[in-house]
């Protein structure tokens, strides 16, 4: 019998087991909201992957914005990529998508945003060395 995807469910087989060590932001607010989206996903033939390279030109757009100096509007891409990178792992739970080549992609996917993101502020500021180096030095000493 195949379990249905209703945000019950979904809460309890498409958690991330470490999510509890994750950032304040993310486990206390973006994912108690992520579900809802997640329950739109699963239902459609949209992989995990695919909401990943979605991720990358959200923060992309984002961190181009801010290039442009449309802070707030390159904050909110920010958030939108951010809020899809929770989603595609509980994509990828659900439908039992989980691989090696993701996890790849979404570290791929970090380490081309976050310098991006560093490298747009840098231009909207003016202080694009600034902006260039924190983006190199991300690269090398990032989380991701």
């Amino acid at each position: 019998m195949e379990i249905k995807p209703t945000i019950k469910n979904l809460r309890i087989h498409c958690k991330k087991p470490t999510w509890r060590n994750s950032p304040f932001y993310s486990t206390y607010v973006l994912r108690h909201i992520s579900v809802y989206l997640t329950w739109v996903l699963v239902r459609t033939p949209i992989t995990a992957n695919q909401i990943t390279v979605l991720q990358c030109i959200f923060g992309i757009i984002g961190s181009v914005l801010f290039g442009y100096k449309k802070f707030l509007l390159g904050v909110l891409f920010l958030q939108l990529g951010y809020f899809l990178d929770l989603i595609d792992g509980e994509v990828a739970r659900w439908k039992n998508q989980q691989s090696e080549g993701g996890k790849y992609l979404d570290l791929i996917n970090h380490k081309i945003v976050i310098p991006a993101m560093f490298f747009g502020l840098g231009i909207g500021t003016g202080y694009v060395v600034v902006g260039m180096i924190a983006g190199l030095l991300s690269c090398k000493f990032g989380r991701s």
